[in-house]
C-alpha cells in the first residue's frame, strides 16, 4: 500500500513536471505570447505528437485528428486517440540524447490517451487543458498568456526538484520543440481559420 502511493506520487510530479514543459511549449510555439494556436486540446495533441516524432526521427509526419494532408475535412471516427498511441509507441526515445530522453518520455506519457469505457479516451493533457483558466474555451484560437509561462518557469527552478542545468536543458528542450511546432500548429491554423466560424 505504501509502495503504491508512493509511485502514485511520483506519477503525480512526473505529471506536473510535463504540464509545465507544455506549458513551456505553448508559450514558445505562439512566439512568447504574439501569435495564437488552437484551443483545443484534439489540435494540441497532434501537434505535440507530431513534434515529438518528428524531432526523434528527423523526420515531419503528417499527424492531425479532422483533415487531412490535402487540407480537406478527415471523416470523425473515433479511435484517432488509438493511432496517436500507436505513433508515439513506434517512436524510439532510446536513441536520443540524454538530456532529451527524460523531458520526452514525460512528454508522450502526457500525451498519450487511455481508454476508460464505451470506445472514449482521455489523456492527462487533455485533462490538465480543460482544467486551466489560460486560454479561452469559446474561441477556437488563443494567445497564451504571460503568466504561463511565469508559472511553469517556477515550477521548474523551484518545485520540480531539478537541479540548475536540467532545468537549463529542459528550457532548451521546450524552445526547440516549440520552433518544430510552429509549423504543424500554422497549418492547423489555416484549416481552423477557413472552416470554423468560433
Amino acid at each position: 500500500m505504501v509502495d503504491q502511493l508512493a509511485e502514485v506520487r511520483e506519477q503525480n510530479k512526473n505529471m506536473q513536471l510535463a504540464a509545465m514543459l507544455w506549458w513551456q511549449i505553448i508559450w514558445y510555439a505562439s512566439d512568447e505570447g504574439r501569435n495564437e494556436i488552437p484551443s483545443q486540446q484534439e489540435w494540441l495533441s497532434c501537434e505535440l505528437v507530431a513534434t515529438i516524432i518528428e524531432t526523434v526521427t528527423g523526420t515531419p509526419v503528417w499527424f492531425s485528428w479532422r483533415h487531412n494532408e490535402a487540407g480537406k475535412e478527415a471523416p470523425q471516427q473515433r479511435g484517432w486517440q488509438h493511432r496517436l498511441n500507436q505513433a508515439l509507441g513506434e517512436c524510439a526515445v532510446s536513441e536520443v540524447s540524454i538530456h532529451w530522453k527524460r523531458p520526452l518520455e514525460l512528454l508522450m506519457r502526457f500525451v498519450q490517451y487511455e481508454p476508460y469505457g464505451g470506445g472514449e479516451y482521455s489523456s492527462t493533457l487533455e485533462a490538465f487543458h480543460e482544467n486551466n483558466a489560460l486560454h479561452n474555451t469559446n474561441r477556437c484560437t488563443f494567445i497564451p498568456h504571460q503568466e504561463t509561462y511565469r508559472r511553469a518557469q517556477q515550477y521548474l527552478s523551484q518545485g520540480s526538484g531539478l537541479s540548475e542545468l536540467e532545468c537549463f536543458h529542459a528550457q532548451a528542450i521546450c524552445k526547440n520543440l516549440a520552433i518544430c511546432m510552429r509549423p504543424y500548429i500554422n497549418r492547423d491554423l489555416a484549416y481552423i481559420k477557413k472552416n470554423y466560424s468560433w
